[in-house]
């Protein structure tokens, strides 16, 4: 299942990628919605209402002001954005009834779940520059074919190699053609692939895997990639 959510969410990416930065940002919002939603039921911690609404203002406050920052540097907003988040998730410990059980480790999933769907924004950073769609459409196909060969049956290591060569291949042919920026931009779809088994990885390891996070976290662990390499390559 969770490849099928996979190739989904990659092609709602790519949409926003060739389109407006409002549908980009839609698209975004979707993963990262994707990914609260099913956040704390995976780790099995409690505090759940309180903390997928800090998460989800900051996925939307990262998400707007990045799209709408006229500067050079348009992730700079963020970090202000994930400093108030984890304001906010102190706060809604402080706010949490019945001697708040399990306190750090749910206010431990609050503060890193808000750092994920803030990091999100990558995408958005990434596509205002020059290249920046074709680095978007990359990495999103790159992650889409990791997430597809999780699907396939054999042995797990012959599987992770096919679909990482897959992942590969296509990210490359994407960026190639989509792209003005050379050779170079070979290093999304490669950096897109290492980021993405290392989510699945961590997926895998929740206190009760969901195949909805496995699907929508190697997109979030792939924005900050999308935009360090698009600020790079332009450059």
């Amino acid at each position: 299942m969770s490849a099928a959510l996979g190739v989904a969410l990659a092609a709602v990416l790519l949409l926003g990628a060739v389109s407006t930065p409002l549908l980009l940002a839609a698209a975004v919002l979707l993963v990262q919605g994707t990914v609260v939603a099913r956040w704390y039921a995976a780790l099995d911690v409690p505090g759940e209402r309180g903390g997928a609404v800090v998460a989800a203002l900051a996925a939307l406050t990262a998400d707007g002001l990045v799209v709408t920052h006229a500067g050079p540097r348009p992730m700079s907003p963020v970090a202000a954005v994930a400093a108030g988040a984890v304001l906010a998730a102190l706060l809604h410990q402080l706010g949490r009834r019945h001697g708040r059980p399990r306190l750090t480790a749910s206010l431990a999933a609050t503060v890193t779940l808000a750092g994920l769907v803030v990091l999100g924004a990558g995408y958005l950073a990434g596509a205002a520059g020059d290249g920046g769609a074709a680095t978007v459409a990359a990495a999103a196909v790159s992650v889409a074919l990791v997430l597809a060969s999780t699907a396939l049956p054999g042995p797990r290591r012959v599987v992770r190699s096919a679909g990482t060569a897959a992942a590969l291949l296509a990210g490359s042919a994407v960026a190639m053609v989509a792209s003005p920026l050379g050779l170079a931009v070979l290093a999304v779809p490669a950096a897109a692939v290492a980021t993405a088994w290392v989510a699945l990885v961590v997926a895998a390891r929740a206190q009760v895997p969901d195949p909805w996070l496995s699907a929508g976290l190697p997109f979030l662990a792939a924005g900050p990639v999308v935009f360090v390499l698009a600020r790079l390559l332009a450059t």
